[in-house]
């Protein structure tokens, strides 16, 4: 990350040597109820108003995670409806789950979440689990979601597609169907559709 420019504050790991001491080899493979604990207690901790931005992928139930958090700050789901939720997520402690989650009630909520697939899956397997998670095909169209939301600069853009052209090898056709497939499923704001062209054209 340092590499990036970013600097963490912290990480939060799942202990898996210690839940294969114990053979709780189901938690090992189950992603949703460790990754909502974590956001859960983040945005206790952090200052009412808080907006979280959320990017991960699709190898471990990012998606879902992202939608029922989404959800929960948003206030549509609580009590019995979000048992329910939690329960079909595989959820063990779904009471611990639903009391983090009223401890962060209205404590902030989710500005942007952003899935990179990986695994060849269609966005359309994302775009249906909630309103405003977005699916990204590659990094550029990664880069040019958080561009759209005001996270980085048209400048950090263009240096992923300058990366992905040159350290990634990928060919100039590979990043033009990458821009016309945002366009295709309206991914970005004209203007910033415009500026993924423009940094993709001037490779």
């Amino acid at each position: 990350m340092l590499l990036d420019g970013l600097e963490p504050d912290g990480l939060v790991l799942k202990d898996q040597l210690r839940l294969a001491r114990r053979l709780q080899l189901d938690r090992l493979r189950s992603q949703i109820e460790y990754k909502l604990t974590a956001l859960w207690l983040l945005l206790a901790r952090l200052p009412a108003g808080a907006e979280l931005v959320l990017v991960g992928d699709d190898w471990e139930s990012d998606a879902l995670v992202f939608a029922r958090l989404a959800a929960a700050q948003r206030g549509e789901q609580s009590g019995a409806a979000l048992d329910e939720t939690l329960r079909a997520g595989g959820v063990r402690d779904v009471p611990r789950l639903r009391a983090l989650a009223e401890r962060a009630s209205g404590r902030g909520r989710v500005r942007l979440a952003c899935v990179l697939l990986t695994r060849g899956r269609e966005p359309r397997d994302v775009d249906t689990l909630a309103p405003g998670l977005r699916a990204a095909r590659d990094a550029l169209q990664l880069a040019a979601v958080l561009l759209d939301d005001g996270l980085i600069s048209i400048a950090g853009l263009e240096r992923v597609a300058h990366g992905m052209a040159v350290r990634w090898r990928r060919r100039r056709e590979a990043l033009e169907r990458s821009v016309l497939d945002a366009a295709g499923r309206a991914l970005l704001r004209p203007e910033t559709l415009a500026a993924l062209r423009r940094a993709v054209r001037e490779l």
